[in-house]
């Protein structure tokens, strides 16, 4: 799907999406440096600023992350100053979704035939999360996380995609899964993530506990990585990424400074006007 007009919908082009979520970059940028926090880019959006210095040309969101308590901190206190902005959780919005904190455009909205998704353009903001060294226990985590995680999507899930893994399982335990609602899932991993950071704060290991998607455990790396950032230049202004970016970017992606064919470059959402 592309992002052109669409029946009555005025949908958004790239260059729209990316105009908006540099802007709330911006913002989180500003309360960031006021308040002493120190985020980094994550995912895509690390690989963009050094690729690119920019967003990645055909990427449609943004992925930040802060230590957890500074997370906390933020969540707690974060106002957006830029105009139609909101900051969406679940202690400030009852029904939230995701296991993590958004910055998201009001006056769009996300069009998405499968899932619930009650937000517009966006940037995603995650806590970062110490967790054990021991690869076994890294294992548990995820694996206990990754069914939190299976039962929040099962929960707000409009349709059944044709060829989404685990159909058959899926339907069975889908009933007794959306007996609660997405949300309760939701404080249930943040619960979680929370309590493992603290139980191993001093740990070798952190990352993105709450994200569990397409990169699975490569969201776990070296918590050194998330301790010293440097600034590169993205768009019109600078952005913070893993000093040891070459490493943490090899991890994820091996080869990250090769461009995908066109056919691999993939779009996540359609938005549109409300």
């Amino acid at each position: 799907m592309g992002y052109e007009s669409m029946s009555e919908k005025r949908y958004l082009t790239i260059e729209e999406i990316q105009s908006r979520m540099l802007a709330m970059m911006k913002d989180i940028k500003r309360f960031a440096a006021e308040n002493n926090l120190t985020f980094v880019l994550t995912g895509g959006s690390a690989l963009g600023a050094v690729r690119h210095h920019d967003f990645i040309p055909w990427d449609d969101d943004a992925d930040l992350g802060l230590p957890r308590d500074q997370y906390e901190f933020f969540v707690a206190n974060y106002k957006p100053q830029v105009p139609d902005a909101e900051l969406l959780f679940f202690n400030t919005k009852a029904d939230w979704n995701y296991p993590y904190a958004r910055v998201a455009d009001t006056k769009t909205i996300a069009d998405n035939e499968f899932r619930t998704v009650a937000n517009g353009v966006f940037v995603d903001v995650f806590p970062i999360d110490h967790m054990a060294d021991s690869t076994r226990m890294q294992k548990f985590e995820y694996v206990t996380q990754k069914m939190l995680d299976i039962a929040r999507n099962l929960a707000r899930k409009n349709q059944w995609q044709p060829d989404e893994p685990g159909l058959w399982w899926k339907k069975i335990i889908s009933p007794v899964v959306r007996l609660a609602p997405a949300s309760y899932y939701v404080q249930r991993e943040n619960r979680r993530a929370r309590k493992i950071d603290h139980k191993y704060r001093t740990s070798h290991t952190a990352g993105l506990l709450t994200v569990i998607g397409v990169n699975g455990m490569k969201e776990f790396g070296q918590a050194a990585w998330y301790n010293q950032i440097i600034w590169v230049d993205f768009a019109d202004t600078q952005m913070p990424v893993m000093k040891n970016y070459h490493d943490y970017l090899t991890f994820l992606y091996k080869d990250y400074t090769q461009i995908p064919a066109e056919a691999d470059r993939k779009h996540h959402w359609g938005m549109y006007y409300r």
